[in-house]
């Protein structure tokens, strides 16, 4: 993990490692979050964003600077940043001279939110009848080990809160998945560790039977599904998508694409499933996903919930966000080659909606312990040995 300290004339770097595929977000028990814009935009980005100075838009252009500046001081290995108020484009950055607009970018895990709306489509058309309907009935095909009453039991639902029961490690399976010749019959082959429904497991797996799903119900391939009825309808049209060897488009990740169509997905959710006058993905499901669905996990349906901030997110390995705010029509995209940027978005872009705190208030730094909410126990002792091998190095 990369958490940037502000300090007095200076930022800091401290690395702490969390976890090898990310980290897990702070459990709340108020989790309800305002899902969906208050206001109706006047323009859909389909053909492209328009830009917009950041008080035009009620936003504090130096607190904004402030942002970038961090990012300049300490070398962030950000790609790209962009935010979007009401609509607008008011500030965007490629740090890499490698990346520009157009450059697609693998986004990992934020994958996981694009096979979410594609279940919600498939569930809105008929195609998929219930969030109830059993895994196992999805492959009458495939001959499944290990297959007890508990795994017989795991529903749609399940996959989509990561509570299928599966005996799963993020450190390894997805790797072991991938190397396996067919990862469809690999996830259900799993040994059951869990009651369906009962514990939260983050599974890459379930992500992908979820794509496949999206196939077998729909007839079409997930990834021509997702091509007509999302991408197209949003403007999208420069994208790549990896297949497993079955050719289902991975559901976990392996979706590549630009920042700014990041962006219009997020767009798209902020407005209820809309675009254009068109419902896209169903209001309800829009709802559902960027609600709470886990036990004991602020996790929806393939989409993480922020509600200390009111705002749901996509979330990739390395630093890949599509995080949404609806109630300041806010949306927040990074790409990187590593770290986690979430604690940027409260200490920088918040602050500069200009009404929460006024151009006049000054911004105070947010307490230490703010900052390093997510850490695990023990890293006070880590950020003692790299501020100290920093100070040597200086």
């Amino acid at each position: 993990m990369i958490v940037l300290i502000k300090g007095r004339g200076k930022s800091l770097i401290i690395l702490v490692i969390i976890g090898l595929f990310g980290f897990m977000p702070n459990v709340h028990p108020d989790s309800s979050v305002q899902n969906v814009s208050t206001s109706a935009p006047d323009y859909w980005p389909t053909t492209g964003w328009l830009t917009s100075t950041p008080e035009e838009q009620g936003m504090n252009s130096s607190l904004l600077d402030e942002f970038v500046d961090a990012i300049e001081d300490v070398s962030l290995p950000l790609l790209s940043y962009l935010v979007i108020r009401n609509g607008y484009i008011i500030l965007e950055g490629y740090p890499d001279p490698d990346y520009n607009e157009s450059t697609l970018k693998h986004v990992w895990s934020v994958t996981k939110s694009f096979t979410s709306a594609l279940v919600g489509m498939a569930l809105g058309a008929g195609d998929l009848t219930s969030l109830d309907e059993l895994v196992v009935d999805f492959f009458p095909d495939k001959t499944i080990a290990n297959l007890d009453e508990d795994k017989q039991s795991i529903t749609v639902e399940h996959l989509l809160t990561m509570t299928a029961g599966f005996e799963w490690s993020s450190a390894t399976d997805p790797s072991d998945m991938m190397d396996s010749p067919d990862w469809i019959q690999y996830v259900l082959d799993k040994p059951m560790a869990d009651v369906p429904g009962e514990t939260f497991n983050y599974n890459s797996g379930a992500s992908h039977l979820l794509s496949a799903i999206v196939n077998r119900t729909t007839g079409i391939p997930t990834q021509s599904y997702a091509d007509t009825y999302l991408f197209q309808p949003l403007g999208i049209s420069d994208y790549e998508w990896i297949i497993d060897p079955q050719g289902v488009a991975s559901g976990h990740a392996g979706l590549n694409i630009t920042p700014r169509d990041m962006a219009k997905f997020g767009f798209l959710y902020l407005n209820n499933g809309t675009w254009d006058g068109e419902q896209i993905v169903p209001s309800t499901w829009v709802s559902a996903s960027t609600q709470v669905q886990a036990p004991d996990e602020d996790y929806g349906f393939q989409w993480w919930i922020d509600p200390e901030r009111d705002a749901y997110y996509a979330f990739g390995r390395d630093g890949q966000y599509i995080w949404v705010q609806p109630k300041n029509d806010l949306i927040v995209v990074f790409t990187a080659s590593e770290g986690m940027y979430l604690s940027l978005i409260p200490w920088y872009i918040i602050p500069a909606i200009l009404s929460t705190p006024t151009p006049t208030t000054p911004i105070s730094p947010p307490p230490i312990d703010m900052r390093i909410i997510g850490l695990v126990a023990g890293a006070a002792v880590i950020v003692v040995i790299v501020l100290e091998v920093f100070r040597r190095r200086r």
